[in-house]
């Protein structure tokens, strides 16, 4: 949202209200009403869904900068995930009305809304693809090259179980792809910890241009 340009970021901040969390805390519950926009100012909120059967299905974390809840906030239908604090941090809430309006007062806010849901759309399609189409080392690459995506930082703090249950494969299936990449030199493996140490090595191992 920052290439709006500083107005449009002013006309937001003025009604968006801070909100420090706690480890835990639920930012959203799936099926239930959203009505703010959520942008994670610090910490990381951990992205989710649930069936009626008790499966979880992690859809990735989410950290400072990230925006949550676009879609339900612009349509006015429920929250599609769950979205809880991993440990503490800093939440801004933006009201529903007071993002819907700077979209008509603003057409480059709107414009900047448009791109960024088309973006996610078509990651989540790639997602999907991958998942039928391609070899798991390649779909391993792929989640940790999306969990990468927008982070200043080429270290994830994100556990293993968390991970295999991103790809839908088990823990030990995971490990062991993990291990291979790291006796190729690509990551460094740690407790609840992941450094990518050759990105442009994750990236052809993911059929992706960096």
């Amino acid at each position: 949202m920052a290439a709006c340009g500083p107005e449009v970021i002013a006309c937001m901040a003025a009604d968006a209200r801070g909100v420090p969390v706690a480890d835990g805390h639920a930012a959203a519950w799936r099926g239930r009403p959203l009505e703010h926009l959520v942008v994670v100012a610090g910490g990381a909120l951990e992205v989710s869904m649930t069936s009626p059967e008790g499966k979880r299905h992690m859809i990735g974390r989410f950290g400072p900068g990230h925006v949550f809840g676009l879609i339900p906030v612009l349509d006015g239908l429920p929250s599609i995930h769950d979205a809880t604090a991993r440990g503490p941090g800093d939440l801004a809430l933006l009201p529903r009305d007071s993002l819907l309006a700077a979209m008509q007062q603003f057409p480059a806010l709107s414009n900047q809304v448009v791109r960024l849901v088309c973006s996610r759309a078509r990651r989540m399609f790639d997602t999907f693809a991958a998942q039928s189409l391609m070899s798991q080392p390649v779909r391993v690459a792929r989640v940790l090259v999306d969990q990468l995506h927008g982070r200043g930082t080429s270290v994830l703090s994100l556990p293993q179980a968390d991970l295999a249950d991103m790809l839908g494969i088990t823990r030990q299936s995971l490990n062991v792809e993990l291990r291979r990449m790291e006796r190729a030199g690509i990551v460094a493996l740690g407790r609840s910890r992941i450094e990518v140490l050759d990105r442009s090595a994750l990236y052809r191992m993911g059929g992706l241009v960096e």
